[in-house]
């Protein structure tokens, strides 16, 4: 009778030990792209205070950094209605990418005049997706790894010289979305990663 007495608690433990695992994952992932964010948005600024200065570099910084906050704001406290946001702007992300690879040269005018205009809708919508994680794992994962992959693989297409400022900023995010997607695969079975309401009815039919 003893060994079956102990039993039951050999499945909690590992439970338990998978939920700590998930968490861990996703607490990585968003601290790879906390870190990554906050550097690239102060050498992004850097670069911008040096060069136009002043209240041009003022103006710059402004037009990344309040959708920005915007963004993840929305998908902190709104994750639901943050969700479908996101994923159009990617979406934007992409075709922005597939027009460069069959138009480079109009984008070449384009980022000559105003910068590294991809570059940086990258970073501030990787941004925002890694805050977006922390509330839906596995769509944030997907969304993460799809502005970090496809956008290079577009450039590519029309030149290599375009996809060099998109692989400095889309490495991390690429990275971020892999973590994700592993949280989101080892906390599965338990439920993390899933929206509240559909884990609800998940345990309502399980009842």
């Amino acid at each position: 009778i003893a060994p079956d007495i102990g039993q039951p608690e050999k499945p909690r433990l590992r439970q338990r030990d998978r939920r700590l695992q998930a968490r861990a994952i996703k607490r990585l992932g968003f601290g790879v792209i906390a870190v990554f964010s906050l550097l690239a948005g102060l050498f992004i600024a850097g670069e911008a205070f040096e060069e136009p200065g002043g209240i041009g570099a003022i103006s710059l910084v402004l037009a990344w950094l309040i959708p920005l906050v915007g963004l993840a704001g929305l998908a902190w406290f709104r994750p639901r209605l943050a969700t479908p946001i996101m994923i159009a702007l990617s979406g934007v992300v992409v075709l922005a990418n597939l027009w460069f690879a069959v138009d480079p040269d109009a984008w070449r005018v384009i980022e000559d005049q105003h910068g590294p205009v991809r570059a940086v809708t990258v970073f501030v919508l990787s941004a925002a997706v890694g805050v977006l994680g922390l509330k839906r794992t596995v769509i944030a994962g997907w969304l993460l790894v799809a502005p970090g992959v496809l956008p290079i693989a577009a450039s590519s297409l029309g030149s290599f010289a375009g996809a060099v400022s998109l692989s400095v900023v889309s490495v991390i995010p690429l990275v971020t979305g892999i973590l994700y997607l592993a949280s989101a695969r080892a906390g599965s079975s338990l439920g993390l990663g899933v929206p509240a309401g559909l884990r609800r009815r998940r345990v309502r039919k399980s009842t």
